[in-house]
């Protein structure tokens, strides 16, 4: 078989964001979410294209896309310094093994150290300030005829019923 035309890149040259740029668009996303939230990833794209963040194309709606999961992926628990004091948590130097170190100050501390009860009430603050109440009530409500189900399954399999 023989190959008539050499493969060529194409002429088009495309901006490619930098670090910065990309951080600034990320901040300027959360700041329409801050603001405006519960939002669609849809009705932030908007936002970000009447603002001139992202461009009202597929590429924009996919650039917006990314960055709402890589931000929703990001979010996480961090124990705070102020925290560390006054639960008068133990503390560890962070691994410079652990690949987000670089996230982390100089100090960890496990989660595990804190008292059960207190972190489940930093769970219930952190899951109540991203999910909307309404979505809140109707998931404890499901929660809570799963658990009953699981307890009534539970009582047939072992012959307690």
């Amino acid at each position: 078989m023989m190959i008539d035309s050499v493969y060529e890149a194409s002429p088009v040259k495309r901006h490619r964001a930098t670090k910065a740029e990309m951080e600034a668009r990320r901040e300027s996303l959360l700041r329409i979410v801050a603001v405006m939230k519960p939002m669609t990833v849809r009705q932030v794209f908007y936002q970000a294209t009447v603002r001139g963040i992202v461009e009202k194309t597929e590429a924009g709606y996919g650039q917006v896309q990314r960055e709402l999961a890589k931000l929703r992926r990001d979010g996480r628990l961090a124990v705070t310094e102020a925290q560390i004091e006054a639960w008068d948590l133990p503390t560890r130097p962070t691994k410079k093994t652990d690949t987000r170190a670089k996230q982390f100050g100089k100090l960890s501390c496990e989660l595990d150290a804190i008292d059960p009860h207190r972190l489940r009430g930093l769970v219930r603050e952190a899951i109540e300030r991203h999910l909307p109440p309404e979505q809140f009530r109707i998931l404890k409500v499901a929660e809570e005829s799963e658990r009953e189900l699981i307890h009534q399954w539970a009582s047939i399999v072992c012959g307690q019923a």
